[in-house]
């Protein structure tokens, strides 16, 4: 269609054409009339593909943060009893406590009771805050643990753990910056899935991409739009595709589309 509009063939393009920067030299845009986004659809792979159940119900951050506080109480408690130390006010109790500090720490995040409890004032705060932060992480930790076992989780539900998956990752053969994207996604996998000449078989059209979706675990990057319109072409349903197929956005940016002239035509300027 841009070749009919470059060469005089043609004044205005009724299709719609993503505004991108190469294509700014070749062709007028008139005011953009949609808007998309670059999605990567796939089909999600079998729940036994979670093999860290127990660790998947918080994020490798919040078990850091939980880390951090366990070795802020546990100091908190060594410098108290060094303080009461200096000044006389210790407890044989708390000195036990104090040879145990770490397992007693364990013990309060793990919401479970002590034979032997503080006896001084300094103690019990860190006691009570210990426990209370425990007991927010023991709740939240749980219910999201019984959620996951109850109900039938979603194994892939950003681009991190798209890169961590064993899909192999395809690119729209039309989509100028596709390669970007893919790239962005290998990069966070560990060890690279493809030889350079697979490289660069995995850029392909979206009518043959989605035979490749449906046969085998692929992920497939392309506009949203673009694909949906391919999937109907193939005479699938709306309701076939929810039931199918995932998607997440590996980029927030939306991409905006028009209509498109012959650069300097009159006709885009009557539009503008």
């Amino acid at each position: 269609m841009a070749r009919q509009v470059r060469a005089g063939e043609a004044d205005l393009s009724i299709s719609l054409s993503a505004h991108l920067l190469y294509r700014f030299k070749g062709v007028g845009f008139l005011h953009p009339i949609g808007m998309s986004r670059i999605c990567v659809f796939f089909r999600q792979p079998p729940v036994s593909s979670m093999r860290d159940i127990f660790l998947s119900p918080f994020k490798a951050k919040v078990w850091a943060l939980l880390g951090v506080l366990w070795l802020l109480f546990t100091s908190s408690m060594w410098a108290m009893y060094w303080f009461q130390i200096r000044h006389g006010h210790h407890t044989s109790s708390d000195g036990y406590m104090q040879g145990e500090k770490f397992f007693w720490c364990l013990r309060t995040f793990c919401q479970k009771s002590a034979h032997v409890c503080p006896q001084t004032t300094s103690l019990r705060v860190v006691f009570i805050c210990s426990l209370f932060v425990g007991g927010i992480y023991y709740v939240a930790y749980c219910a999201s643990l019984v959620s996951t076992l109850s109900v039938e989780p979603v194994p892939i539900k950003t681009v991190e753990e798209l890169a961590q998956s064993e899909l192999v990752i395809l690119g729209d053969l039309w989509l100028p910056n596709n390669r970007e994207i893919v790239q962005s996604i290998e990069d966070g996998r560990s060890s690279p899935q493809t030889s350079a000449t697979e490289d660069e078989e995995r850029y392909i059209v979206i009518d043959n991409a989605i035979p490749k979706l449906l046969s085998s675990p692929t992920a497939f990057v392309t506009f949203a739009d673009g694909f949906m319109t391919a999937f109907h072409r193939l005479n699938y349903s709306d309701r076939y595709f929810c039931d199918t197929f995932s998607a997440i956005n590996p980029s927030k940016a939306p991409m905006s589309s028009g209509m498109f002239v012959q650069r300097g035509s009159q006709i885009g300027r009557a539009h503008v």
